[in-house]
C-alpha cells in the first residue's frame, strides 16, 4: 500500500471515529438515564377487540424481573356507540435459559393466567390492575393479551444468564485420569 493510500484510510478511519463519537457524546449529554430509559420505551401494542381496545403496561412502580411479583395496568376503551363487555386473557409464558451444551430449544411454559371480563359504557374505558399470586421465576418472560381469537405480546423480559460456575466436575474416564495424574 502506497503512502498515499494510506493516508487516505486513516483520514477516513478518524473522521469516521469523529462523527460516531460526536453522535454518543450529543446524546448521552441530553438526557439523563432515567429519561434515556423512558425514551427507550416503544409505545403499548394494542389490542383491538370489535369497538374496543386493549392495552396492556407493566405499572411506573412495578419491575418484570425474576423473584419480583409485577403489577399489570390493563386500559380498556370503548370507541364504539353502543356498550360492550370485552373477555380478556392475560397469560405469562416462561423461558428457560438455554443450556450451551444442549441443541435443543427450551420451551415456553405458562407461569400465569387470568381471565378478564371488562364491561365497558359507550365511549367509555376502564383501568384495572393485576398482578401474578406468586413471585416469576428465572426465566426470560413473555406478557400476552388475548381475545377474539387475537393475540398481542405486551412486553418481554430478557432471560437470566446461565451460572455454568457451579458445575460438577464430569466423572473420571481414562482421559480425565491421565490429565489428572499428569497435573
Amino acid at each position: 500500500m502506497n503512502r498515499r493510500n494510506l493516508l487516505t484510510f486513516a483520514t477516513w478511519t478518524l473522521a469516521s471515529f469523529t462523527v460516531a463519537s460526536a453522535g454518543m457524546l450529543t446524546a448521552r449529554l441530553q438526557a439523563t438515564p432515567d429519561e434515556a430509559a423512558q425514551q427507550a420505551q416503544p409505545p403499548a401494542p394494542v389490542l383491538k377487540s370489535g369497538p374496543a381496545e386493549i392495552t396492556l403496561k407493566l405499572a411506573p412502580d412495578s419491575n418484570l424481573i425474576p423473584g419480583a411479583t409485577p403489577v399489570f395496568v390493563v386500559d380498556a376503551h370503548n370507541t364504539g356507540d353502543e356498550a360492550t363487555t370485552v373477555i380478556a386473557t392475560v397469560t405469562i409464558l416462561g423461558t428457560q435459559p438455554t443450556n450451551p451444551m444442549s441443541r435443543a430449544l427450551p420451551r415456553p411454559t405458562q407461569v400465569w393466567q387470568k381471565k378478564l371480563e371488562i364491561a365497558l359504557s359507550p365511549k367509555g374505558s376502564q383501568t384495572l390492575r393485576i398482578s401474578p399470586d406468586a413471585p416469576l421465576p428465572q426465566a426470560s418472560l413473555t406478557v400476552t393479551v388475548a381475545a377474539d381469537k387475537q393475540v398481542i405480546v405486551a412486553l418481554r423480559s430478557a432471560a437470566p444468564k446461565l451460572d455454568l460456575t457451579n458445575q460438577q466436575p464430569s466423572p473420571p474416564t481414562p482421559t480425565n485420569r491421565k490429565l489428572a495424574t499428569t497435573n
